[in-house]
Parts: C-alpha cells; structure tokens; sequence
C-alpha cells in the first residue's frame, strides 16, 4: 500500500504544475506540490504544509532533513525564521516522504525562497521551493490601523467542476453581461472592498477602487483560489494543515471515497470545521456524518449545516445547480469572508508590531504587555530599576571615593589597577544575585482556555490562550499535531525553528519564550475524546447528583438538566460525586442551535470579547437543556502543557459539556 501511495505521489509531482528537484550525489529530493493557485498565490493566515519526496540510489541507508529558511528583512519580531522536518533515515534504494509545517508567523521577505537539504548531517547547496508563503512583502495596503486587503482563500478538490470555481473566483454565479471570459486574469489589478480595523475595535467597511485590467468581470476582491493537484485520498490528515483556507470544496463522491479508503483524512476535514473552518460539499444528497447528527437540527433540505464554531454548505454538484441556489452560493461567500476577517485579525492582533516598520500604534502599548494586563504569568517581569539604581550608587561611592581614601590611608594608592576591577566585579556579581534571589528560579505558565466538550460525539474543541515565564530558557516546547499554535511577537526573538518529530509532533525550539519575557500564544484544538466528561444522575429529581470525571478540581459548576431548570454544585474535586442544589431562575430558553451561533461569534471575535467571554459570567446564559459549564483554576486537560515541570500562576479554565 506504501508503495501505491508513494508512485501516485510521484505521478501528481511530475504531471502538475512547476516542480522543483534537485540531486545531491545519490539523493534526490523533489518538492511535491499538492495545490496549485488559480488566483494570487498567497495566503495570509494558517500553517502551511510541504512534503518532500527523498530517493537514495546509493547502496547505503542516509539520514535526511530538510530546512526551509525565508529570507526575511524590515521584521520586528524574529531575525530568523526557521522550519524542519524530522530527521528521517532512507533505506538503500529507498522512498522517503518528509512533512514540513510552516508555523503562522507573518514575515516580510524577498527574493528566491530555499529549501536546505542535510545529509547525514551536512548541509547541501540550497535548493528552489515553492512552499514558502505568507509572506507579506506588497500583500495589501497598510493604514494607521496596520490591517489591510486580506481576500478570503479556497481549497478546490480535483472533482471540482470549472464552472464551481469560476463562481468563487467571480465571487457570483451571475454571468457578465459583456460575454467577456469567465475566469479573471491571475496578473493585474482590480476593484475591491476592503475592511480595515483596529485590532480591539469593530470592524468598519470602506471601499478602495483600482482600475480593472482586463478583465471588467470582477466587481469584488476575488476569493484567492488553489487547486489540489492530488486526489482527496492523499490529502494531510492533521487538521492545521488546512488551518490557511478560509473554505474547503470537495464534492459528495469524494467524500464518500474518504470514508472507505483514507478516515483520517476524513476526520481531519471534520476536526477543520469544528475549530472555525468552513466545509462546502458539491452534492445534494450528501449524508450528514454520524457524528454530526446529534447536531444537525436542521431539516435534510437545509443546505447549510452549523458544526461547533464552523459551517457546512451543500450546493448542487455542476455550475448549473449552484447558479439555480444564487442565495445559498451568496451566504457562502459572506461567510468564508467572516473567516477571513476573523482569521487575519487574529494573527493582526498576535503580531501586530510586525507592522512598526511602516507605521506606529496609537496605543503605543505592547503584544505582551497587552497580554499581560489580561492574562499575567508573573507578578511582575523586567528589571528593577529602583534596586539596580540603588546599588549602582553604592558601587560609585565604594569605587570611588571611599577606594581612594582607603588607599590612600594605607599609602597603596597603587593598588587601583587591582581593587577597582575586583570591586567591579564583585558588583556585577551581586547585581545579577540579587536580581535572581528577588525573582527565584521560575519556570510557570497561565492559561484562559475554553472547551466545548460534546460528551454523545466524543469531541473536544478547544481555543483560548496560554502563555509561559521561565527565568532561564526553557529550551524545546512540545504540543501535538493537532493543535494550533499562533505565537504573538513584539520584540527580537533572534531565531525560533519548529520542526516536526517522528511523531508528527510540534517541537518548537529557539526564541518562542526568551528568558525573563512573558511568552504568549493563541490556540486552537479539536480531539476524539471520550475519557473525560462529567456524568449526571436525575433520578432523584430533589437531589441529582454529578459526577467529576474530568480530572481536574471544578471550583463552580452551572448545570442546565433535561427539563430546561438550572442546578450549581460548589468545589467539586475530581472522581467526586457531589448533589446538585436547584437555582432559583427562569427555565432556559436556548436552543442549541442559538449556543453555537452565540459560540461562533464569540469565538471569532476580538481578544476584549473573547476574554468577556473566557472570563465572565454570561456563560451560565448561553446554556441549554443537556448542558454545563465548570469552571476551574487548574491547567485545561484537553489542551498541551508543553513544558514539563511546570509551576501553576493562574489558569482560567472553563468547559462547557453537553451530554446524553
């Protein structure tokens, strides 16, 4: 099966698009281009994932690794961006396929874009690669604001008819009244409507025109379009791969095939939508998922299904039937374009100083020092001014005139070629004891962190942020495949690499944390999970009972029964079995449905309403029949530590479950 899988890769990197190959001695290394763009090949947002097919011809085994490297100028954050793959050894007359992941961290660079290729060890002469993106070097127009013109971007599967495509490059289904051609040109420029913001402020629409040639076809930004040049089958199968379209098209026969020969392609898909993504399936008589089911309100007709904080259309399988549902193609548009919006201002808001280099932000306050007030990880970070202030002081007194008098008393006035360094660094010495003895030896992280857990399906999805504090550098941070890890930067890293192991896991290694700076990350995740959940007992009608089984100590837990009443239970330890008490409120009103709306927008919304939101009470009214919300200071158990030894300085962690 290897092998099949291996030569159809061979067939779409030799048979599609642009490839870039070189030898080195008995290896050769081939990047395998999966997607092509139709449109503007550039994404803004999101992992981006690249393999390399490795063939040794030599009689003995190597070990492979493969860096990819941008060139990178005019960037506040990092000097030097760096990611791997794991170092893989190739059997004599083998095949190997190498997985990179670029992290979603903004750049702005020039030029011809290398891969480095190691061999057992020693670095070859670079090679060409098109797997370099998100770079923002003239990607949009930059305000006082520091957003710009980020288009929406597609994913279309092989089986997507031309026709489907054309709609989203023209983002209409209506024809030109001129009968000029369909598709626009891939080169030039054109008129579109752009949204700039400020990164805590809502969103204000304004409109920037720029002449149209040649082609008169497009009256909007058009959706930036890539084409999968490989079957669905040997599509990734972790989710964050995905995480840089704003939309996934697939048709209903392709997903079918899914289901028999590549689930885990499948569940990656699946585990896209639930975190934000958007699904659109080509096929009215697709079958909603088992799984989704327990969700789907909806009746079968309804071409648009809500799945946890993403959406699914189903639109006709050929440009005719989509043309005949316009209105169901128009919401599909307004929504990849939510997206976007919510997508891009993440990472605007994560890495906004990236943007100093052309302009400068009113608040005039840092990425961590924002994060800070909202989630701090240490009492206070930085130097203590007024400490080394008053030792410098007594340094000058002690080296000075005191020395001299001293010396001089003694008749050794001399002795000031030996006794001025030594007490220098004597100085140096306690500055640098004393700056570790008021600090100590840290090594501590905070989270505010949410997770919806559906305990019927068994899936956990999960977003809020993380940061870390660690007084020397804490070296590598690990987290799983299926995480999604947006870093936020405002000073100079120097040189921060992530490299995959043989696991597939994230190791991230260089200056994601440096020493005494607080570190922060946004974060997203979907998970099978069915261990942990909270099992209720009703019974008793008068005395229902709960059941911890989530691991952690829930210091509130909010409980909305079958029947719609609401039930509290106060410190509940883990494996505890503790009585719910009644609360005296209105029956609830929410419908699921209205849960998942509210959740979405939420959870695509600004850092202020998230944290409302991760932080406050309005929880307790967004719950629904079937539902509970627990809320604990412990470390979230759905969501990586990343560092081992590991001390808690304050986690906001809320869970909100639905079960049977």
């Amino acid at each position: 099966m290897r092998k099949i899988v291996i030569w159809a890769f061979l067939f779409n990197v030799f048979f599609a698009g642009n490839v870039f190959a070189d030898t080195f001695g008995n290896i050769t290394v081939t990047e395998m281009q999966q997607t092509e763009p139709l449109l503007n090949a550039r994404t803004y947002h999101g992992y981006t994932e690249c393999r390399f097919l490795v063939q040794n011809s030599d009689t003995v085994p190597h070990k492979i690794k493969i860096d990819l490297e941008p060139s990178i100028y005019g960037r506040g954050g990092i000097s030097t961006l760096r990611y791997s793959t794991d170092v893989v050894e190739v059997s004599a007359g083998g095949r190997e396929v190498l997985r990179v992941l670029q992290p979603p961290v903004r750049f702005y660079g020039g030029g011809d874009q290398k891969a480095i290729v190691r061999i057992d060890g020693w670095a070859q002469n670079p090679m060409s690669s098109s797997c370099i993106h998100m770079n923002d070097s003239g990607a949009h127009a930059y305000t006082g604001s520091g957003s710009g013109v980020k288009p929406s971007t597609a994913l279309f599967s092989q089986q997507t008819p031309a026709a489907v495509r054309d709609f989203f490059l023209r983002r209409t289904t209506k024809q030109p009244d001129d009968g000029s051609a369909k598709t626009p040109p891939t080169t030039g420029s054109h008129t579109h409507t752009s949204t700039y913001s400020t990164p805590m402020t809502p969103m204000t629409p304004m409109t920037t025109t720029t002449t149209v040639s040649p082609a008169p076809t497009i009256a909007v930004q058009p959706v930036n379009s890539w084409l999968s040049n490989v079957p669905v089958d040997e599509w990734s199968d972790a989710w964050i791969s995905y995480s840089r379209f704003d939309c996934v098209v697939i048709t209903n026969d392709e997903w079918n095939g899914l289901v028999t020969r590549k689930p885990t392609v499948l569940v990656a898909i699946k585990r896209y939508v639930e975190v934000g993504g958007v699904l659109v399936v080509l096929g009215k008589d697709w079958e909603v998922p088992a799984e989704w089911k327990p969700i789907k309100k909806q009746e079968n007709s309804n071409p648009k299904l809500d799945v946890v904080c993403g959406n699914v259309f189903v639109l006709g399988r050929t440009g005719t039937e989509v043309a005949e549902n316009a209105s169901v193609f128009d919401d599909v548009i307004k929504t990849i374009d939510t997206a976007a919006v919510a997508e891009n201002s993440r990472l605007d808001l994560a890495q906004h100083i990236n943007y100093s280099y052309y302009h400068t932000y009113n608040s005039g306050e840092s990425t961590t020092a924002r994060m800070h007030n909202v989630l701090p990880v240490v009492k206070e970070y930085g130097v203590n001014v007024r400490l080394v202030l008053v030792l410098i002081i007594v340094f000058a007194v002690l080296i000075g005139p005191v020395n001299i008098f001293v010396l001089q008393s003694i008749n050794r006035r001399i002795w000031l070629i030996w006794t001025v360094p030594a007490t220098s660094l004597i100085a140096s010495l306690i500055v640098l004891l004393t700056s570790f003895l008021n600090e100590g030896l840290l090594r501590q992280a905070s989270s505010m962190t949410c997770t919806v857990l559906d305990q019927r399906r068994g899936v956990a999805t999960s977003f809020g942020f993380v940061g870390y504090y660690s007084t020397f550098s804490p070296g590598a941070i690990k987290f799983s495949s299926d995480i999604e890890l947006l870093p936020f930067f405002d000073s100079n890293s120097g040189t921060v690499e992530l490299q995959l192991d043989s696991s597939g896991n994230q190791v991230l290694s260089g200056g994601w944390i440096l020493p005494r700076v607080p570190a922060y990350f946004s974060l997203r995740k979907s998970q099978l999970q069915q261990k942990l959940n909270v099992t209720f007992n009703w019974s008793d009608p008068q005395k229902p009972t709960a059941t911890n089984g989530l691991g952690i100590k829930i210091n509130n837990l909010t409980v909305c029964s079958p029947t719609g009443e609401f039930f509290e239970a106060n410190t509940v330890e883990a494996g505890e079995q503790k009585i719910l008490t009644r609360v005296a409120s209105p029956v609830s009103k929410v419908t699921e449905a209205s849960f998942y709306n509210d959740l979405r927008d939420r959870q695509k919304n600004s850092l202020s309403n998230s944290t409302d939101f991760l932080t406050g009470q309005q929880h307790a009214k967004m719950l629904f029949p079937n539902s509970y919300s627990a809320e604990s200071s412990d470390w979230n158990p759905f969501i990586d530590k990343g560092l081992p030894n590991l001390n808690n300085f304050e986690h906001k962690t809320r869970i909100i479950g639905i079960y049977q």
